[in-house]
């Protein structure tokens, strides 16, 4: 980021200003910040200054862990518009590509948000943490 009294600020500000403006792009955007916050926070649990809030850290976590997954791709099948991602100790989780946010190859590791639809969790945004 340049220094605020910079002529090169001016030019950074419209770009997040576009990226905002975008529905799409901006919810995508704070998604992948909120996962970042949840992992810092998990990290830092047993911190003497993360145990002032730890009421809020509680609950950011179980919200995280609720709604999100952590995995790695085990396999795209572009043809098909679909891939799998594998966990450890559990079943594989079959996604559409058309919910990958980014761009995201075999072997990364990644995200996954869940949405319920009817009985069935949905594999909705898929974000590589690489």
């Amino acid at each position: 980021m340049p220094a605020f009294t910079s002529k090169k600020i001016d030019k950074y500000c419209e770009e997040l200003i576009c990226l905002l403006k975008d529905e799409n792009k901006a919810e995508k955007i704070f998604l992948f910040l909120t996962c970042k916050i949840a992992e810092t926070l998990q990290s830092e649990v047993n911190t003497k200054e993360a145990y002032r809030t730890k009421k809020f850290t509680d609950v950011l976590i179980s919200h995280y862990k609720d709604v999100y997954i952590r995995g790695t791709v085990k396999k795209i099948i572009p043809n098909y518009c679909y891939g799998y991602i594998e966990r450890k100790g559990a079943q594989d989780i079959k996604f559409k590509l058309e919910n990958i946010i980014g761009e995201i190859s075999e072997r990364d590791k990644v995200i996954v948000r869940f949405e319920q639809m009817n009985e069935k969790r949905i594999a909705k945004d898929i974000i590589s943490i690489n």
